[in-house]
């Protein structure tokens, strides 16, 4: 896909904190065919931007309502719940799309129910058995050389990740096809396809 032919739909007020980098590297890697999935969905406009290039669009989130409060519908296939309970038939999604998600699985924030400190593993798990083989997933995260994550109120918030980690998050069932580091924006950006 191009990031060019999509910029003019793109409205940073429709995105949680803008995004308009991480938007950006998503579409310049992605395919553009079959079935797509958005991993924690409500607060972007990600999958409504996909609705064009895909023959089906899903997403899955813990919240019924974005951080706005809003509930509106979706024009696409909406999940309320865990990727670490899907249903999903094995190997369904040509793509699946983290942006900025993953790292918040498994911790005390976002109402998780399943409260996992290995989270963000068991979500790449999940994600591992309901990709195809040909599939890809990408997966914009938190960067810190340092730092292990960011707190509130005294719990872990989110997790930080860095080369390192990456490569320890991937384990043996993913391979790293891309990998991006950008320290002065503190984001790490990954694509990933089964190994």
């Amino acid at each position: 896909m191009d990031w060019k032919r999509i910029e003019p739909k793109f409205n940073p007020l429709e995105f949680n904190l803008g995004r308009k980098l991480e938007v950006a590297w998503i579409i310049n890697h992605l395919a553009g065919r079959g079935k797509v999935l958005d991993i924690g969905c409500l607060d972007s406009k990600l999958a409504e931007l996909l609705l064009p290039y895909y023959d089906e669009v899903w997403g899955i989130d813990i919240r019924s309502k974005d951080d706005k409060g809003r509930n509106d519908p979706k024009p696409f296939h909406f999940i309320l719940g865990s990727i670490l309970t899907n249903t999903f038939a094995d190997q369904y999604f040509d793509e699946i799309i983290s942006m900025s998600t993953i790292e918040h699985i498994g911790l005390d924030y976002y109402t998780n129910k399943v409260l996992d400190s290995d989270g963000d593993k068991k979500a790449l798990d999940a994600c591992y058995r309901i990709l195809k083989d040909s599939g890809s997933i990408l997966v914009t995260l938190p960067y810190s050389e340092t730092e292990p994550g960011r707190f509130i109120d005294g719990k872990l918030w989110e997790r930080n990740y860095n080369c390192e980690s990456v490569c320890k998050l991937a384990g043996d069932k993913f391979k790293i096809v891309d990998y991006s580091e950008l320290p002065d924006d503190s984001l790490v950006f990954v694509m990933l396809r089964k190994a």
